[in-house]
């Protein structure tokens, strides 16, 4: 019974008629070999209860099976030899598999992947080897410090993403907002950062005078660009008075040329030349308010450019306004300076 059987030879099928009927032998056989076919889709859970199932096929059928009754247990043990070895192969790729996930485990999940992994390694010891358990064993405590160390550089990196947005930080309240997110992220997180804490205690410490400095600069020029505002807001209140002065001049001196112009066979040379002369110097005096509006403008586009969005919405847009009408009331006055001249010359 030890050794194989050479001299049974499998039953030759092709010889038998195919309208005859099986055998009791043959029927016996095929009975067992279904049992051995189950081996194949056998799991670790289930495998001894087929292994019962199969043993107690072939005894029961063993008279029956005839010379062939050893021939089937020797096919029994090699399929079992065989299911074994795929299932000591799945066993520790089940255990790699949990050990695997341990890797990318976060602070929420480890401990339920920890225990996972010794899980499996218990429920399957008897099918993993002495080398495979070594192995695995070994590899479990490398996937628990690496699980570790992801730990420790999700926690870190969670502060290193707050200290790149606090070092663009420009305006007091963002300033606090993420001072206070950031002392946070090192108290809540601060023991799952492991050796890095000391590294990212120190580099929020730098990040955040640097925040400070930075935040306090931008509101002393805040606050000087607001002084400029204010200069040059006053100074367009200033433009538009003169224009002002400026319309209301040309309009009297439009008036007086009307009337001279009504009154222009009555109207002596002498006053004549003296309304050209009103003409003159009220468009003089609108030219001046538009050099002076000119420079103005230019001066204030100059002090706001390096300081945009710190003007109020609309501050310097009556600048082109004042401008067009004081244009109009230089008009209106050489057009009626032009009036009198020529009135005059025809006299």
């Amino acid at each position: 019974r030890d050794r194989r059987p050479d001299e049974h030879r499998p039953m030759r099928e092709e010889t038998r008629r195919p309208d005859a009927p099986l055998t009791p032998e043959e029927v016996a056989v095929m009975e067992v070999r279904e049992v051995i076919k189950c081996l194949g889709t056998t799991t670790a859970e289930d495998c001894d209860l087929v292994s019962s199932q199969l043993e107690l096929a072939i005894e029961e059928r063993r008279e029956a099976m005839g010379n062939h009754a050893m021939r089937m247990e020797w096919e029994a043990r090699d399929a079992f030899k065989q299911v074994k070895q795929r299932l000591r192969q799945e066993a520790a790729g089940s255990v790699r598999q949990a050990i695997a996930a341990l890797r990318q485990a976060t602070p929420e999940t480890l401990a339920a992947l920890q225990r996972a992994v010794e899980r499996k390694q218990s429920s399957l010891s008897e099918w993993l080897s002495p080398e495979d358990k070594e192995a695995v064993s070994e590899e479990a405590k490398a996937g628990l410090e690496a699980a570790r160390l992801h730990i420790e550089r999700l926690a870190a990196d969670h502060a290193r993403q707050v200290l790149r947005r606090l070092a663009n930080a420009v305006t007091p309240e963002a300033l606090e907002h993420l001072r206070s997110e950031l002392e946070g992220a090192l108290g809540e997180q601060g023991d799952q950062m492991g050796a890095e804490h000391a590294k990212v205690k120190e580099e929020a410490e730098r990040v955040l005078e640097a925040a400070k400095a930075r935040v306090l600069q931008m509101e002393e020029l805040r606050a000087a660009a607001q002084k400029e505002v204010e200069k040059h807001l006053n100074t367009v209140k200033n433009f538009a008075a003169d224009v002002a002065h400026a319309e209301t001049e040309v309009q009297r001196v439009s008036e007086a040329v009307a009337t001279a112009a009504a009154n222009e066979e009555s109207l002596s040379p002498d006053d004549a030349l003296e309304a050209a002369k009103l003409c003159d110097e009220a468009v003089e005096s609108v030219k001046r308010a538009l050099d002076a509006a000119q420079e103005q403008g230019h001066q204030l586009g100059a002090a706001m450019a390096p300081r945009l969005g710190l003007m109020p919405p609309g501050a310097a847009a009556p600048l082109p306004v004042h401008a067009a009408r004081g244009r109009r009331a230089a008009a209106v006055a050489g057009g009626a300076s032009g009036a009198v001249r020529r009135g005059t010359g025809r006299r």
